[in-house]
């Protein structure tokens, strides 16, 4: 611990307030290295910040496991009525057919900005679904039960064959 030349005023309970505040700046600087050259040195995550880097990394793999794989055509027929909805949405004549998906429909309108083509805009909104589900799905594991059962779950869903195709069609 560290002298301090300045007389900070005492507590009352024999301890002053720059000692305590001393003692504090050295536990941090005990758990954190060498204070500013501890910077440089990377560390893993553990705790939480692990359990959300591993989510992040899931939904990751998730979306670069579909890209390659995603659909050019519509697949279907209610696909043809939602690439209609991108362009006027009206459920009460069957653009989409109701309930007519809302979020889905809006969500695919802002991409549809950045991808020019309202297949893919589709295509794209499953693809990031996919990936937010498999990362839900291990934090929602992880929450309940454990990291390996998280990480179970959600490799089984990365992985299930109906979930993959239908996270690469334009399809809700």
């Amino acid at each position: 611990m560290h002298e301090r030349s300045e007389a900070p005023a005492e507590t009352g309970q024999g301890v002053s307030v720059g000692q305590r505040r001393g003692e504090w700046a050295d536990r941090a600087r005990a758990r954190d290295g060498a204070g500013l050259l501890a910077l440089g040195r990377w560390r893993w995550p553990t705790g939480r910040a692990l359990d959300l880097t591993l989510a992040l990394l899931l939904g990751l793999l998730t979306v670069q496991t579909r890209r390659p794989y995603k659909l050019r055509l519509p697949y279907a027929w209610d696909s043809l009525l939602y690439i209609r909805a991108l362009g006027h949405f009206d459920p009460t004549i069957h653009q989409p057919q109701p309930p007519g998906y809302l979020l889905y429909v809006a969500t695919a309108r802002l991409l549809l900005l950045r991808v020019g083509d309202p297949n893919r805009a589709l295509v794209w909104v499953g693809i990031l679904a996919s990936g937010v589900a498999v990362a839900a799905l291990y934090l929602l594991a992880r929450l309940l039960y454990d990291r390996v059962t998280g990480l179970v779950a959600a490799g089984l869903l990365l992985t299930a064959v109906t979930f993959w195709f239908y996270g690469e069609v334009a399809y809700p």
